[in-house]
């Protein structure tokens, strides 16, 4: 409840800044240019004649404040409207000053009955309290409609239909004029202050924090957010992704990089046993000695390519003088 308290305090402090600093305080971006313009327009019409021209001979109205504070377009206001609407409904359907009957948020949240084991509901500790609901008779469902489920109809063999017990905590006055005494405190002096430190700049609020060592220790703390980040990059980060990124690194050189550069190597070294072995003896060497056997071939063929055709009558009578006697031998 005290956290609850205190909460409820900083929000109405912080809500009635946020509202002072809105429509109260000093204008500031868009909203500045449009105040200056404002008192431009209202000198200009001091020094315009009686024909209502202006004597400086330019408009008194310009276009910087077009783009000031402006209300928002329907496409926002509409669902802001309908958020606000079912947040008063929510609250008066938990208005609990307003008696019992106000009070159904509490019934919608709460258990149905169901069928369980009989010997579960015996079982239970001592500190829950389980009630076992009866069931009526069909005829009193209503209107002469028998409803159907746990409470209204017999249970099955070994299993009784419960509710839990839920004990509500009943409304008090005194801590609920405590709680709206408390966001009334944090209203006043959130405004009080906004006044006195953002319109009046009264000395002794601004520049606390640099004359006083604790205030601006404070200060420092909440601006860093409680150094959680601090805490999470500079120890828990480096004690848990330093060592990780160390033992990673020490792997990707060592094993990885050495898995890659023994490949390499034993790669090159077949590579080079292929060359010298394969490429060159064996598929050179056939296609060289190929080469010199067509190369001697042909040589020893080229006399009878002579383009003569004496010689050529010559081999084609030995020829055919040879063809004879091989027949006359065949044929004796």
């Amino acid at each position: 409840m005290i956290v609850g308290l205190c909460g409820a305090f900083l929000t109405a402090a912080y809500m009635a800044r946020a509202t002072y600093l809105t429509f109260f305080g000093e204008a500031r971006g868009a909203a500045a240019g449009e105040h200056h313009d404002e008192h431009a327009t209202d000198h200009a019409d001091d020094h315009a004649d009686d024909h209502g021209h202006d004597v400086h001979g330019h408009d008194a109205h310009d276009d910087h404040g077009a783009h000031g504070p402006h209300e928002s377009p329907k496409l926002i206001t509409i669902p802001l409207v309908i958020l606000a609407s079912l947040a008063i409904v929510a609250g008066l359907a938990n208005a609990t000053p307003f008696g019992s009957s106000w009070e159904r948020f509490k019934k919608y949240v709460e258990p149905s009955p169901a069928y369980v084991a009989a010997e579960s509901t015996m079982a239970s500790g001592p500190g829950e309290a389980i009630t076992v609901v009866g069931w009526p008779s069909a005829s009193e469902g209503g209107e002469g409609e028998a409803k159907a489920g746990c409470s209204y109809e017999t249970p099955p063999v070994g299993e009784v239909c419960y509710f839990p017990a839920v004990s509500h905590a009943k409304f008090k006055w005194s801590k609920g004029l405590l709680s709206l005494g408390i966001v009334a405190v944090g209203l006043v002096s959130s405004w009080v202050f906004s006044v006195q430190y953002y319109t009046r700049r009264n000395r002794r609020l601004v520049g606390l924090t640099e004359r006083s060592r604790v205030l601006r220790g404070g200060y420092l703390f909440l601006w860093n957010k409680y150094y959680l980040d601090v805490l999470y990059e500079k120890f828990i980060v480096r004690a848990v992704a330093y060592p990780i990124a160390r033992a990673a690194n020490w792997f990707n050189q060592n094993v990885i990089d050495g898995v890659v550069n023994a490949s390499a190597r034993i790669s090159r070294r077949v590579a080079g046993w292929v060359y010298r072995n394969i490429d060159q003896r064996v598929v050179d060497g056939a296609v060289n000695t190929s080469g010199a056997a067509a190369r001697g071939t042909g040589g020893a063929l080229r006399p009878i390519q002579s383009g003569k055709v004496n010689q050529y009558g010559a081999l084609l009578f030995a020829a055919a003088a040879i063809g004879a006697l091989v027949l006359v031998i065949i044929n004796t």
